[in-house]
């Protein structure tokens, strides 16, 4: 039978921090937001550059092969 690891001190630091970030101020939570909103921005501008780098290629692809649909399709 699988022996599964204890989470027990896992549990423990999850109820810690939860405490700790229950403890700030409202204007310490709103910083954290902004922190967050700034990041994920960040992330969405990266993963629509790339998409438009994927739209570039399969576009070069396209005009100098006759299988272009073939290699446009296999690129994410």
């Amino acid at each position: 039978m699988k022996e599964y690891p204890d989470v027990t001190e896992l549990f423990r630091r999850k109820a810690q921090r939860r405490k700790r970030l229950a403890r700030l101020s409202f204007e310490e939570k709103i910083a954290i937001v902004n922190k967050w909103r700034k990041l994920t921005q960040r992330i969405r501008d990266g993963q629509g550059a790339m998409n438009q780098a994927s739209i570039a290629e399969r576009r070069r692809v396209s005009k100098g092969h006759s299988n272009a649909r073939i290699i446009s399709h296999a690129l994410p």
